[in-house]
């Protein structure tokens, strides 16, 4: 499975050793995508710093670039940064199709909804699920779908949101990556449509898992968006006031949380 692939990388690259690792953009690149599946943020940083410095040594590499583009716009995501995702995955797009053009592509997508660009990011995310269905980049197409489910949903079709969701969490549960951040959005998506049923248990059991996730894996927005839909399931108790004053704390670290402010605000 990816969990498996990931997991014997970051063992080679390990026994390897950091000083041998920094002397390769792309080994560099590669360990920062392993600190993204991980939820580790400062390594994600860290090591797309020792690309760059890597790159100086043999400038021009176009594939590199693409890499470091990327990482950058997951990064930038995963902080809260909106637009500065959506301006790194632009500068990666223009460095062509490259093997690190599907690692990023979803964040794109993602990034320009919460830009408040929804037809842009249906196009993005829809061309991110061919690509990674092309190269068979199960994580990928599993951000990707949860986007779109994301999209329909807020968009009014909860119906096309919620078998957006399944299709992107039963490819989930296939590879083994049900635990991972990525399913968050998925999960959100799937709550409501259950709340929408009178499943209200079941919604809140869903969303619950959603936060927990969204917090495994550091990406501010998400994790805000979990919390706001564990705050309008939670009605007027008190901890749905908790909730949406913690998701009002995530979204108010962030550089540049895009709409999820307005969604915040409209809950209040």
């Amino acid at each position: 499975c990816q969990r498996g692939r990931i997991e014997t990388v970051a063992g080679w690259l390990e026994a390897l050793g950091d000083e041998a690792v920094r002397a390769d953009a792309g080994l560099c690149l590669t360990k920062a995508w392993i600190g993204v599946n991980t939820g580790r943020l400062e390594d994600v940083r860290r090591w797309i710093r020792a690309a760059e410095l890597a790159a100086e040594r043999s400038p021009g590499d176009r594939v590199v670039e693409s890499g470091i583009a990327s990482l950058y716009e997951i990064h930038r995501y995963m902080s809260g940064d909106v637009a500065g995702a959506v301006e790194a995955g632009l500068r990666s797009v223009e460095r062509g199709e490259t093997p690190w053009r599907p690692v990023g592509c979803p964040v794109l997508g993602i990034a320009l909804f919460w830009s408040g660009r929804p037809a842009d990011a249906a196009v993005e995310l829809e061309h991110a699920v061919r690509l990674a269905d092309s190269g068979a980049n199960h994580l990928a197409m599993i951000h990707a779908s949860a986007g779109l489910a994301a999209i329909h949903a807020d968009g009014g079709d909860l119906e096309a949101g919620e078998e957006l969701a399944a299709r992107a969490l039963a490819l989930a549960d296939e590879r083994s990556l049900d635990r991972h951040w990525a399913t968050a959005m998925a999960r959100v998506v799937r709550g409501r449509a259950l709340e929408g049923r009178g499943q209200v248990e079941q919604a809140a059991e869903e969303i619950d898992r959603a936060a927990e996730l969204a917090r495994r894996g550091v990406a501010a927005v998400e994790i805000a968006y979990s919390l706001l839909w564990q705050a309008q399931l939670g009605g007027a108790s008190g901890a749905a006031a908790e909730l949406l004053a913690e998701a009002h704390a995530v979204a108010g670290r962030c550089p540049d949380s895009g709409i999820l402010s307005e969604m915040l605000a409209e809950a209040e």
